[in-house]
């Protein structure tokens, strides 16, 4: 017997096949996310600076390797959560 019965997360709509072809699944979203990885260095070999937050559910930090600088920022909410960082060090950059 499969391992999950339901209607919503059981293998009949939860699959590779039903991954593949959404655009929005997780498996494409993990897909790009090792992609960006591989692009930027900076993510596996570069320096940790973490940035002040005026929010203490949203973590701010900059990985650095060489000219790749890389500003991650990870809302650890359920829902959308504001915040303000200091970014004038990085006047003339512009994100991608």
């Amino acid at each position: 017997l499969p391992t999950i019965m339901d209607p919503v997360y059981g293998f009949q709509v939860t699959n590779v096949e039903a991954s593949m072809a959404s655009p929005s699944s997780l498996l494409h979203w993990t897909r790009r996310m090792i992609e960006i990885r591989k692009q930027n260095p900076a993510f596996g070999l570069g320096t940790y600076t973490e940035l002040p937050s005026t929010n203490p559910a949203v973590l701010a930090f900059l990985r650095e390797y060489g000219d790749d600088l890389v500003l991650c920022v990870h809302n650890f909410s359920r829902f959308a959560q504001p915040t303000e960082l200091d970014l004038s060090a990085f006047g003339g950059r512009h994100p991608v």
